[in-house]
């Protein structure tokens, strides 16, 4: 994480033919980082309800 942090190279994203801004490598490391960690518990409690019906 300390690596990412001091990352500070600019980068373009590009995701399906749109672009964003562009900014340093560590912000879009560390929002994929905080997405994963809200989509992961949310699909995991998805998937025991489907379980339990």
């Amino acid at each position: 994480m300390v690596f990412v942090l001091e990352n500070r190279q600019s980068v373009v994203f590009s995701f399906l033919g749109t672009s964003g801004p562009e900014m340093p490598a560590s912000v879009f490391v560390t929002l994929s980082l905080i997405i994963g960690f809200l989509i992961g518990p949310m699909f995991s409690a998805l998937m025991k309800i489907i379980r339990r019906s």
